[in-house]
């Protein structure tokens, strides 16, 4: 029954209920923020009043349920968590520009840990700077476009699981208490 309830968070949020006025950069900035804030925050409620500054034309009623649905995402056994970038069909320096942006709206949200993040181990601390690397302009720096494609796939694909490292590391799972 309980995975029932998991399940129902998950899928508590779709792109979909986001306004068609937003762009896939927007979007990439706000749920890069709106992760960050998953991160530290107490609740995805509190997570949610963080994160609108960061979040033109959406309201709690919007961003909520989505980080419940981020929250959920990431503490999923099957690391089912994902980045929102614009999709294939847009520009590579556009996903590049979004995957940066995503990147530099997640740190400064997790900023918020304060002096949580500075006890954090020094795995943590480097991936913390390997995200502040690609947050200050990923460039591939390759001239085969195949090859930059492959390569925003890995920086995509590495962002995706320092993000669910750093939330372990933020949110360690509480053990049983024996009795």
């Amino acid at each position: 029954m309980a995975n029932s309830r998991y399940d129902e968070r998950m899928d508590a949020f779709s792109p979909g209920d986001l306004p068609d006025t937003m762009d896939g950069l927007q979007r990439a900035r706000c749920h890069g923020a709106l992760t960050g804030f998953v991160c530290v925050a107490q609740s995805p409620r509190h997570a949610a009043e963080r994160a609108l500054p960061q979040a033109p034309g959406l309201d709690l009623h919007v961003l909520e349920p989505w980080a419940e649905a981020i929250r959920a995402r990431l503490r999923a056994p099957d690391l089912s968590f994902r980045l929102y970038l614009p999709d294939d069909e847009q520009p590579l320096p556009r996903r590049m520009e979004a995957l940066a942006a995503w990147c530099k709206e997640f740190l400064s949200a997790l900023g918020e840990g304060g002096e949580r993040l500075g006890k954090l181990g020094d795995d943590a601390q480097d991936t913390l700077r390997e995200l502040e690397i690609i947050g200050q302009g990923a460039n591939v720096g390759e001239d085969d476009e195949e090859a930059e494609e492959l390569m925003l796939a890995e920086l995509g694909e590495h962002v995706r699981l320092s993000v669910l490292f750093l939330y372990q590391a933020l949110n360690p799972p509480v053990a049983p208490v024996a009795q």
